[in-house]
């Protein structure tokens, strides 16, 4: 096309690149040789998702910045991905999730729907006399592939010298079942395989057993036999493996001078740690300390993962400040108010105001359940009257194990005596109620509520476990319902937000540093380095405290594959770090499936479909040769890579 150009005279070109971004490199030129150099300059297929839309809007801008009639070449493989809108193909999916589902090709009796975004663009080129010429450049039909679409570290929290497993879900696109080498590599190394079976279009689940034997950042990666788009043949995940979770108990004042068993803190570190750290590598997943109210202070908070208050009355206002900014930084807090605990100043420490909102996920009103004595004594009385739990958020990652009936029935059976009472949750304000309580005076009160601040998660338990006599409920009756309710509490708080490391081609990167950094530098998957600007310190919410230093957004993530970000600091006493991201495909970029020509052709009318270039001689007279007289806009779409490729190799990346 740039020959027949080039023969001709007083003819502008503009190019239009669709890759990760719309870009146009070259603007109304009459020398066709910067369209070559353009072309020649691409560094190869990218690896995002795209949509075609934006660069005929890129075209349209054009076509008004001059005074002619245009011409709009649009060359592509016309995936049926990129015809999607960003309306019509909904939220990104999560990379890290094994429940992501790759949104399949638009349907037949979809794609009209879909094409409308094109079909309304190419009507306002023509309206504006421009000619509008489509050249589809795929193979013909849909392309057989194999694909690694999902990752998951399971438990998510994983620990030094614990098994683990990692599960990954394989699908094949293709008319037949397949065999396949499903590998697994761990930091480059320490490969392990496994050959399945995949049935068309249907999700093959494969484990793998891994054991790491070193704390730190990690990186694994699955991969499948290479097909015809090696691009999501693997599949790749960051994980940070802990030497233990590390968990403080603040023990209540009322409490913490009483023997063993009658303090708050005691089922606790009973389920948590039941070897005091001196059994086998699964009895120490977690590393528990304990102080009492009275002693706790902000220095008490460096290196711990969960922090629980165990019928503390309420700390002090610098202590309650520096939980705030433990949370926000990405710790996790648990708030189990018993007797002791006094209602107001938990609200302003830890509620806050509606301008302001701390962690706590709903405002104490006051002890709410049966009124008389509790326990064993003399003037103790039987509860007539009690509520019992039940789930409202199954699918919560906090209650996953009761989703097993036997367990769940167990757990709803359990009889809750007393309570702290609270406000119901406001609409859209954050709060994700976990499990209610039935039967009681207040019907649909909380028992277990949670809500994200910053980084990390705090999670309000209004009806503490305990092996007291006078405690509150029977949640410790049953090592079924002590042993989930409490492990799934504490890995949930543990958790880190695993999308800050993996993230889908075309996502941003950020990192987020404790201590003040001097030089930054990401590396790429192709080696290439890339000097990062300094951060700005970042203040806790409300301005009070330092928090730390979150990195400008890295955007230049075009290509699947690890990141690496190198980290000195201002403190020369602070060793230098390797942070690492890993970068996937979107999954539905594997839904090898296109619109072919005739669909282009019946569902925009007004656009020429054609899968051949040809200039004849009376087309370009009577097209004219003035200075200006004609732009031609050659769009090409490269939409991952999906383009020239795709038509003349018969497949769509190398």
């Amino acid at each position: 096309m740039l020959d027949s150009i080039a023969a001709r005279t007083n003819e502008k070109v503009s190019l239009v690149l669709l890759g990760a971004e719309v870009t146009t490199p070259v603007r109304g030129d009459l020398d066709t040789a910067r369209a070559r150099r353009a072309l020649a300059g691409l560094d190869g297929p990218g690896h995002g998702r795209v949509s075609l839309p934006p660069a005929l809007l890129e075209a349209i801008e054009l076509a008004k910045a001059e005074p002619e009639d245009a011409h709009v070449y649009v060359f592509s493989d016309f995936q049926k991905l990129m015809i999607v809108t960003a309306q019509d193909g909904g939220n990104d999916p999560d990379p890290t999730e094994a429940s992501v589902q790759p949104k399949p090709a638009a349907e037949p009796e979809d794609l009209r729907h879909s094409l409308q975004s094109v079909r309304d663009l190419c009507g306002d080129l023509c309206d504006m006399n421009a000619r509008v010429v489509f050249f589809p450049l795929a193979p013909a039909g849909a392309t057989p592939n194999s694909q690694v679409v999902a990752l998951q570290l399971d438990p998510q929290n994983v620990v030094t010298r614990v098994p683990t497993t990692m599960r990954a879900e394989v699908i094949h696109r293709g008319p037949e079942a397949i065999d396949k080498v499903v590998t697994l590599a761990v930091d480059g190394g320490d490969e392990q395989r496994q050959q399945v079976h995949l049935k068309p279009d249907q999700r093959t689940k494969v484990a793998f057993a891994v054991r790491f034997l070193d704390p730190g950042v990690h990186q694994l990666e699955v991969k499948v036999e290479e097909d015809s788009l090696a691009l999501d043949d693997t599949r790749r995940l960051v994980t940070r493996v802990r030497d233990r979770i590390r968990v403080l108990l603040v023990e209540g004042r009322e409490t913490a001078t009483q023997e063993g068993i009658l303090q708050n803190s005691y089922l606790y570190r009973y389920l948590l740690d039941p070897t005091s750290g001196t059994g086998t590598d699964l009895l120490k997943l977690f590393e528990v300390k304990v102080v009492e109210e009275d002693r706790f202070a902000a220095s008490w908070l460096t290196d711990q993962d969960v922090v629980a208050l165990l019928d503390v009355s309420a700390p002090l206002e610098e202590v309650a400040g520096a939980l705030l900014r433990f949370v926000e930084r990405g710790g996790g807090l648990l708030l189990a108010p018993g007797p002791s605990a006094l209602p107001d100043l938990y609200n302003a420490r830890f509620y806050g105001t509606t301008d302001q909102r701390g962690p706590m996920p709903l405002r104490l009103v006051g002890m709410a359940g049966f009124r008389g004595v509790l326990g064993k004594g003399k003037d103790a009385q039987l509860p007539t009257r009690y509520a019992t739990p039940r789930l409202v958020a199954a699918a919560h990652p906090l209650v996953q194990d009761f989703r097993v009936d036997e367990l769940r029935d167990f757990l709803e059976l359990v009889p809750i005596f007393r309570y702290w009472g609270t406000t119901r949750a406001a609409e859209n304000d954050g709060t994700q109620g976990v499990i209610e309580l039935v039967g009681g005076d207040d019907e649909g009160a909380a028992l277990v509520a949670t809500q994200r601040y910053g980084q990390g998660e705090c999670a309000l338990l209004t009806s503490s476990l305990s092996l007291r006599p006078d405690r509150w409920n029977r949640l410790d009756s049953f090592d079924q319902i002590s042993f989930p309710l409490v492990h799934s509490l504490f890995h949930h708080l543990a958790r880190e937000p695993k999308e800050s490391l993996n993230r889908l081609v075309g996502e941003p990167l950020t990192a987020w540093l404790l201590h003040e950094p001097s030089h930054l530098v990401m590396q790429r998957p192709d080696g290439n380095k890339q000097p990062l600007t300094k951060p700005e310190p970042t203040l806790a919410k409300g301005g009070k405290g330092l928090l730390g230093w979150a990195t400008a957004p890295f955007e230049n993530t075009a290509r699947a594959g690890f990141y690496e970000l190198a980290t000195v600091f201002v403190d020369k006493t602070k060793p230098a770090r390797q942070l690492k991201f890993a970068v996937n495909p979107d999954p539905a970029e594997g839904v090898l499936d296109y619109v072919r020509a005739a669909t282009l052709a019946r569902e925009l009318p007004q656009v020429e479909v054609t899968e051949r270039i040809d200039f004849e001689a009376d087309e370009v007279s009577q097209q004219g040769s003035e200075l200006g007289r004609t732009l031609l806009l050659l769009a090409l779409a490269c939409a991952v890579a999906e383009c020239l490729l795709a038509g003349f190799l018969g497949r769509r990346r190398r």
